[in-house]
């Protein structure tokens, strides 16, 4: 069953959640699209260039696996968790998609779900292969943002 723990399972299921709540009740206009499709390409724009800097470090995307590198570069200069900060943006994104302004509540348990299911696991493992490193790393830049 761990193999179906992957985050984008747990955004798509908040996605889910979202169209349900956008199907009983849809206050904002149809313009409301324009700005979700904005901020989830923007979203998926920040997921890919992070994922192409762990690539470049030689270095896994995928969560549980132990790292490789220590990636300061690119987005991870203003957030130590870019891909997470895009999996948000893609829910945030597509509650304007859906007009549904209360969807935007499901970013709180969406984000909890990603810090202690993944985040905790990923912030030990690179704490323990670096260190020092690591904890500065961790003094310079944010979690989130």
């Amino acid at each position: 069953m761990r193999q179906l723990d992957w985050p984008p399972l747990w955004t798509l299921a908040h996605m889910a959640a979202a169209t349900l709540l956008g199907w009983i009740w849809s206050p904002l206009g149809p313009e409301a699209a324009i700005i979700g499709w904005v901020l989830i390409a923007a979203s998926v724009g920040l997921a890919i260039w992070a994922a192409l800097v762990m690539r470049q470090a030689k270095t896994t995307v995928i969560p549980g696996r132990p790292p490789a590198a220590l990636v300061e570069t690119g987005p991870f200069k203003k957030t130590r968790n870019p891909i997470y900060l895009a999996d948000l943006g893609i829910l945030a994104g597509w509650c304007w998609v859906v007009e549904q302004p209360l969807g935007i509540a499901l970013l709180f348990p969406l984000q909890w779900v990603l810090q202690n299911r993944f985040v905790v696991h990923e912030e030990a493992a690179l704490r323990a292969a670096f260190g020092d490193a690591y904890e500065d790393y961790c003094k310079r830049v944010p979690r989130w943002v």
